[in-house]
Order: structure tokens, then C-alpha cells, then sequence
């Protein structure tokens, strides 16, 4: 093997193995600088001058030429890779074969090269590492595994980058549009632990190699289902999932011997740390799965696992690797100290251009604007001029139209020169709330007209989900902690949650009902009835219709499914009241599964047609019995959105079909809430009712819940804040205030006649003013259109004891011939305070002037 020393210096690298160096020495010769440099000057003088410039028919595609780059500022020699004909002329993309550079120039900037340019030999020099190659990565192909089923092509983008990295063990931190995908960090994982073991350069003690920690319960049990399916090519690696309870007990069950690679979340970390203080003692990988979560719900947690990896390496022996894997859809500030304090010389993936921008600091400003001034927008932000030359990109969505003007790309932490500027037009505004949380996000300066915009867009936003039900943890909970991404309705609706008000008397005594559970949704929300103590009148219907079901001919199929429609239904030893929910197309036989919900119990369930009955009219008297319960004050531990299974199970297995009895707290069309709600039993020889178990101490008991003392408050406070849909509706549902006003040339004060406000809201815009309130049980709204225009920001709502007390600022200085555009019986002028001033001159003796109605209407008469 011929070996040769070569001095050089690096350009640009194009992968690991691959790179460009620029040639100082050639085998036998020496190339100084100077030499290149002497060259830049004497094609600099040559071609500054008149030197005939190529026509772009004539450039021919391999050949070398020279031309002028912008970005460099001089004279180079580049290798065209491709022509393009263009209306404007010709355009090339070219090598330069001294800088390793791409650049694309039009026609006229290229010349031909001369001889004695030519002879010089190119300086940029591609290399490669000798005797290198990729990692390979373990992955099985077997017939038996989520790669075969799923069709695997192969790597995604961002996996193509992380993979590589992670297999060799370095820290990573990638930030992609799939970064909640586990796989962008186990195939790699996998593959170092085989190694690894193969090498045996661990230690033989208790602990996981690799932690994996998740932002919660659901998805730490899908990434320890992937490891299961993706680890069964190999050495078995014994995963283990740990959820644990907040009982002490429980960590002191876990059993990790043998264990490589442990799945968790922070909180449950924790916990098993205070039992058991190595664990870490043996760990290699540490991977933050979803690290945006994690820092911004357990930020706290997170950072004390760190500093408690930390502390274990450093006691480590036997120079164990160390590697921490850090994957997420957004960059978030945590993870700047996370690289500084804990990672070493870390790899970063970041292949979403915004997120990319918050990661350099590059500065962000929103500027709202009208679709026809965008151009001259774009203009004024750009400030081209000779002296004052700018690099700029331009980012074009074609559906949306939204612009974003990018300044300055180069990022320096030290020197930062790059800003952001978005063009938000109107017909664009519904990014406005995805625009402000990322504003937030890059902690940048916020117009106020641009939050008042993104509140009307939320608004708006929320009112087109006036059709879907109400969001399921609100109910359950009291809160919704993803509103903008949820997709139900987060405000009560008449026609949709008033539609179907439980009976008064299925509710005689709410301090004491009785409940059967017959359809367990999780923990703390069921489907089931309301039981009468003395005659129940489904139990009654239930026996009508067993019997009148039990002869032959009584049991009509339908031929004709229609919607919403009552039928029969056979299930078991008894029959059902059941309602179509959806009916599909029919197959060749006139046979179809229809969705249908079983309206005594609440659960829904999918049938042929020709199993439903035609249901006699006496069997459909008896309104609908299911009621939706909701136990109160008690939620999933951790801050989780969902209850674990486990909690679940048991709840089913304990309640189900049982009779308990509760307390009703509060009660929104067909769902009540109840607090307490206990399992009894009936001792007939006795006349009592024993109680067994309480269903929130029950699921308190399991270590997996936790106290939840705002959700009965939250809920009243949701029914409370009814929106008025229009005139007619307010008058149909809700009681309108006795009003009185009396004005001066600067303000226009309303006395709302109501006692003790509860729960009031007041809301002031140029032309309108709208005031709710609770009063002993009542709820109180006025939705007044003003005559004329008032300032908003300035006006003021004050609540009294006997009174509340709005103070309007007017927009333009005078008296007002009335105070509203419409009638309104319920407003009337205030005659005990209407009170002559000698200050106000002539303005106060016009009041005395004036002919007063009580529908508010003021008609003056001249001074004359």
C-alpha cells in the first residue's frame, strides 16, 4: 500500500466517512495559499474586464467555467452541473471546484475559462475514510414481527439522521414532526444493548441498562409494547414496565433482576428511587421520550433524575458508557441546560424549520396586515437599498397564503443577527392561536391587537363546535388541559345538554338516590339508572316487554331500519329498548350492521338489522332511563389525563350491576355528579341498607388516584356561564334585570337591579354591553345594543349588594336622545338621581328638558 502525508484544510463535510478538503500539497509538488490567492487576483483583473460573456445555448453541462458568486464576491471556477431555460435567460447550477460550493448563477455572470486559469489544479479534493462504514443495526426481519405487518421500506428522514448517532452511543437530541414516534430511538437502543452484551464490558449487578422515561401511563405502555415486538430477534433483553401507585408498598414489589431495559414515567421513577437508591447504579441509556411533555408537566422531576444520573456515573466503575437520548416535536427551553449540564459534545436533529429557529434565537415578529398590502408590507420590511443588502428567504404557503420573510439565516448564540418576520393577512387568521403560542414559546414581543385577534379566533373556533357533545374531561374532571386541540364543545348548549332533562321524579330526593352501574366507561364515569325506591317503572316495563316478547308471533322483524327509531332487541334471557344511531349501506341480502344504543343502559353496539324488533307503542312511553354518572373530587395521580386500566378493572369489577347509593350534586341534562356514591346492601329481615365500600375511597385506596377538590366548583361554574344565542332564547330561558341609566357628556351610568350577584360577568365592545349573573337560583342576562359607541377598554362594571353598577365612557362627547337602538320594557330612565349641577352650565338645564320614557327613550325639546 502506497501511503502519502497530504496537508490540508476542511471545507465542508457531506457525512461522516465523506468530506472536501482544500489541497496545501499534491504528491511531489507544494500549492501554498498564495498560489490560490495569486490566482483569485489575476482573474479578479482579467475578468472585471470587457471579457464576452457566454450565451446560455452554448454552455455546455460538465464543462468548466468561470463565474461570478454574489456570496464570495469574486471571480471563481465552477464546474455546470446543469443549464435551465428560464423566460428571463438561462440559469446554472454550478460546483465550485475550489471552495466546494453549490451556488446557482444566471448566464451573464459566466465566462469562459482561460488556459492559463486552467492549469492550476482544483483546490477542493473530496476524501474518504478508509476501511469505514455505517453501523449496521440489528433489526429483525423474522416473519413474526410491527416491521413485516407494517410493510418496513426502510428509514424515515429523521430516523436516517438519529439512528446513526444513537448506535454509536453519542448523546442526541432530535426534534422532528414525529418525535413522539418511539421508533426513532429503539432499533438503535436495541442494537447498542446487543453489542453491548456481546462484549460483556458490563457489570454483573441489579438495574436497567436502559431507562426509558415517558410523559404518562398510555404512552409508556406502547413503547414497552414495541420493545416486546422489536426485541425478539435478539438476546432477550426482559423489559419491564413500572407504574406504580403513590402506596409505599408498591414500589418494594418491583422486581428488576435480569431486567435490562426499564419503561416509566418521572413520577414513578421517583418513587422507586426512595426504595431502591442504585438502581441507576448500572444504567447506560437514558432516553426522554416526548422531552417537550415531560419538561413542561415535570419539569421539576425530570431535572432530579438528571442530577441523580449524573451522581451515578460519576461513582460508576469499569468506565461504563454513558448516553442520554432526548426525542420531541418542539424545542423547548429546558433543553438548552440539559446539553450544557448533562450531555457531552450531544448530535441535533432538528428538521422542522420553525422549531429550528427558536433552537438559534432567531427573533419573531407577527405583523397582522390586509391581503391587498401585503406587497407593500413585504416592501417596507425588506428596506432594499445598495447600502443596506440584506440575505432574506422567503417562506410561501399557497393554500393559506401566509408569508414569512426570513432575515439574516445565519444563527451565532454570541451574535445573533436573524429575525422572523410573519405576514398574518385576514384570510389567514385562523394561525393566529398557533402563531401567539409560538410567539410565547420564542418569548417574544406580542401586539396587543394580535391577542385581541387570537382571542376572536378561539372564539370563533369554540362556536363551531356548538354541535359536539361536551368535552368528556371537563365533565370528569372539572378541566380540559389541551383546549385548543380538543375537538369538543367546552360551553354548555341548550339544545344539545338541555335537550333531555332527567324527569323531577326520577330525582325525588337528591340527598339520597339509588344507582345501578351497567356500563363502566373508566373509573369515575358510568352509564346506568336510577332505581325508584318504592315502584320502579322500568322494572314494571322490563317484565311487559319479556312477556309480551316470549310469544312467537310477537316478535316482528324489522324489514325497514330507520334512524333514531326505537326497536326490540334479544340479548340473552331478556329484551331491549334499543335506538338506531347509524345506519350504513345495505349488502345484496337487505342486510346491514347498524349502530345502535341501548337506551335503558347506555351502551352502544353494533347488529344485523334483522335482529331488531318491531316495538309496540306502549313500550316506548316510558322515556329513555339511562343517566350518565360522574363521581366527584377524585382524579389520576401525576397529573394524567386518563385513569390506568388497572383502576379501572377493579372499579368495573366492583360496581357493575350492583345498587348503590349517592348523593346528587348537580345534575346537566341526562348526566348527574354525585358525591358520595356508596355500594350498599339490603338486609330485608332487618329494614336497613348496609354500606360497604365507598367508590372514591375505593379508587384512593388503589394509590392511583388522588384528591380533586375544584371539580364540583369547575362544573357549576361551566353551567353558569351560559352564552346567549340570541334575543328570543334569553327571553325563554333566562330572567332579564330591571335597568336604570342616567348620563352626563362623558359617561353613561346603568344601575342593574339584582341582589347579591353571583358568578356575574360583564362584557363591553364599541356598540354593546352584555351582563350576567347569578341571584338566589336565578340566572340573570341583559344583552343591550347601544345607540351609540362607547370605549370598551374604559368602561367598568362594579358589583353591589343590592345592585351592579356599569359605567359606559362614550366615545364621542353629548347627550344621548336614548340608550338603546331597540325597545327594552325591562330599561328605564333614573329619575331619584337625576341631579343639576351648576358646573355643567347649559348641559345640565337640557336634562331638565328632557321628556322621559320608560322604555329608556329621551326626547328633548328647545331651549328657544
Amino acid at each position: 500500500m502506497f501511503v502519502v502525508s497530504i496537508l490540508c484544510s476542511l471545507l465542508q463535510v457531506e457525512d461522516p466517512s465523506c468530506f472536501w478538503i482544500a489541497m496545501k500539497q499534491c504528491v511531489g509538488e507544494l500549492l501554498s495559499d498564495t498560489v490560490y490567492e495569486n490566482l483569485n487576483t489575476e482573474m479578479k483583473h482579467f475578468y472585471n474586464k470587457d471579457a464576452d460573456e457566454i450565451k446560455g445555448e452554448e454552455v455546455e453541462k460538465g464543462q468548466v467555467y468561470v463565474i461570478f458568486s454574489e456570496e464570495l464576491q469574486c471571480w471563481c471556477r465552477a464546474l455546470v452541473e446543469s443549464v435551465q431555460c428560464r423566460a428571463d435567460g438561462y440559469q446554472l447550477r454550478c460546483f465550485l471546484v475550489d471552495y466546494a460550493k453549490y451556488c446557482s448563477v444566471a448566464s451573464e455572470n459566466i465566462r469562459v475559462l482561460a488556459g492559463a486559469f486552467a492549469k492550476i489544479p482544483h483546490r477542493a479534493k473530496k476524501c474518504r475514510l478508509h476501511c469505514t462504514k455505517p453501523l449496521t443495526l440489528h433489526i429483525d426481519y423474522c416473519e413474526n414481527t410491527e416491521l413485516v405487518w407494517n410493510k418496513f421500506s426502510g428509514p424515515t428522514f429523521t430516523e436516517s439522521y438519529c439512528w446513526p448517532p444513537v448506535a454509536q452511543g453519542c448523546d442526541v437530541i432530535a426534534i422532528s414532526h414525529q418525535g413522539n414516534d418511539p421508533l426513532l430511538y429503539i432499533p438503535p437502543v436495541l442494537t447498542l444493548l446487543q453489542l453491548e452484551s456481546d462484549c460483556q464490558v458490563l457489570p454483573d449487578m441489579s438495574g436497567p441498562l436502559a431507562l426509558i422515561l415517558c410523559p404518562g401511563w398510555k404512552k409508556a405502555q406502547l413503547v414497552f409494547d414495541l420493545l416486546k415486538t422489536y426485541g425478539k430477534g435478539g438476546r432477550r433483553l426482559h423489559p419491564v414496565l413500572v407504574i406504580l401507585g403513590q402506596n409505599k408498598e408498591a414500589a418494594s414489589q418491583v422486581e428488576i433482576q435480569g431486567c435490562e431495559v426499564v419503561v416509566t414515567t418521572p413520577f414513578n421513577l421517583l418513587r422507586l428511587l426512595e426504595h431502591n437508591t442504585r438502581f441507576l447504579c448500572r444504567l447506560c441509556h437514558l432516553v426522554l421520550d416526548e422531552i417537550e411533555v415531560l419538561f413542561s408537566d415535570t419539569t421539576e422531576q425530570v431535572f432530579t433524575i438528571l442530577d441523580c444520573y449524573k451522581k451515578a456515573t460519576a461513582q460508576a466503575q469499569g468506565g461504563l458508557p454513558h448516553q442520554i437520548i432526548a426525542v420531541g416535536t418542539q424545542w423547548n427551553k429546558h433543553i438548552t441546560p440539559l446539553i450544557k449540564e448533562f450531555m457531552n459534545d450531544p448530535h441535533l436533529v432538528i428538521t422542522v424549520i420553525e422549531e429550528a429557529a427558536l433552537f438559534g434565537n432567531v427573533q419573531q415578529v407577527v405583523q397582522p396586515c390586509m391581503n391587498s398590502s401585503r406587497t407593500a408590507e413585504l416592501l417596507k420590511i425588506l428596506d432594499f437599498t445598495q447600502r443596506n443588502l440584506q440575505k432574506v428567504l422567503v417562506f410561501t404557503d399557497s393554500v393559506t397564503e401566509v408569508e414569512m420573510i426570513h432575515k439574516d439565516s445565519a444563527v451565532d448564540e454570541e451574535h445573533t443577527k436573524a429575525k422572523s418576520v410573519i405576514l398574518l393577512a385576514e384570510n389567514s387568521f385562523c394561525h393566529a392561536p398557533g402563531i401567539l403560542h409560538y410567539l410565547k414559546r420564542a418569548e417574544a414581543e406580542i401586539p396587543e391587537e394580535f391577542c385581541d385577534l387570537t382571542a376572536k379566533v378561539l372564539e370563533s373556533e369554540e362556536n363551531e363546535k356548538s354541535s359536539r357533545p361536551l368535552c368528556a374531561s371537563l365533565k370528569t374532571f372539572g378541566i380540559c388541559r389541551n383546549r385548543t386541540e380538543c375537538p369538543d364543545r367546552h360551553q354548555i348548549s341548550f339544545s344539545i345538554d338541555m335537550a333531555q332533562n332527567i324527569a323531577a321524579e326520577m330525582v325525588e330526593t337528591p340527598e339520597r338516590v339509588t344507582i345501578l352501574p351497567l356500563f363502566i366507561i373508566h373509573a369515575t364515569n358510568y352509564f346506568g339508572r336510577i332505581v325508584k325506591k318504592q315502584k320502579d317503572q322500568y322494572t314494571v316495563l322490563a317484565k311487559e316487554m319479556n312477556d309480551y316478547f316470549k310469544v312467537p308471533e310477537h316478535r316482528i322483524s324489522v324489514n325497514t331500519v330507520e334512524k333514531s327509531v326505537y326497536y326490540g332487541l334479544h340479548e340473552g334471557a331478556n329484551y331491549h329498548r334499543v335506538q338506531v344511531v347509524e345506519t350504513p349501506a345495505k349488502d345484496e341480502e337487505n342486510i346491514c350492521k347498524v349502530t345502535i344504543k341501548y337506551i335503558d343502559e347506555g351502551r352502544t353496539s353494533q347488529v344485523n338489522s334483522d335482529q331488531l324488533l318491531h316495538l309496540p307503542s306502549e313500550f316506548q312511553s316510558l322515556p329513555p332511563q339511562a343517566v350518565e354518572i360522574v363521581v366527584c373530587r377524585v382524579k389520576p395521580i401525576d397529573n394524567e389525563v386518563e385513569w390506568n386500566p388497572k383502576v379501572t378493572d377493579h372499579i368495573n369489577h366492583k360496581i357493575k350491576g350492583k345498587l348503590h347509593h349517592a348523593k346528587v350534586v348537580h345534575t346537566l341534562g341526562r348526566t348527574v355528579w354525585v358525591d358520595p356514591m356508596v355500594g350498599v346492601t339490603n338486609l330485608p329481615t332487618m329494614k336497613m341498607w348496609i354500606n360497604e365500600y365507598n367508590i372514591r375511597a375505593e379508587i384512593l385506596s388503589t394509590g392511583l388516584g388522588t384528591d380533586n377538590p375544584e371539580h364540583v366548583g369547575e362544573i357549576q361554574k361551566l353551567c353558569r356561564q351560559i352564552a346567549v344565542l340570541d334575543h328570543a332564547q334569553s327571553l325563554e330561558h333566562f330572567c332579564h334585570p330591571q335597568i336604570k341609566w342616567l348620563q352626563d357628556k362623558m359617561t353613561v351610568t346603568l344601575k342593574v337591579q339584582i341582589l347579591r350577584a353571583a358568578d356575574s360577568k360583564c362584557e363591553f365592545s364599541r356598540e354593546k354591553v352584555a351582563f350576567s349573573a347569578y341571584s338566589e337560583g336565578k340566572l340573570y342576562v341583559a344583552d343591550l345594543e347601544l345607540y351609540q359607541s362607547v370605549i370598551a377598554e374604559k368602561s367598568t362594571c362594579v358589583i353591589k349588594d343590592t345592585e351592579a353598577v356599569i359605567l359606559l365612557v362614550k366615545e364621542k362627547k353629548g347627550a344621548w336622545c336614548k340608550l338603546l337602538k331597540n325597545k327594552n320594557v325591562h330599561v328605564s330612565l333614573d329619575f331619584e338621581h337625576w341631579e343639576e349641577s351648576e358646573d355643567e352650565g347649559n348641559y345640565q338645564l337640557e336634562k331638565k328638558n328632557q321628556t322621559c320614557r320608560a322604555d329608556g327613550l329621551c326626547l328633548f325639546h328647545s331651549l328657544t
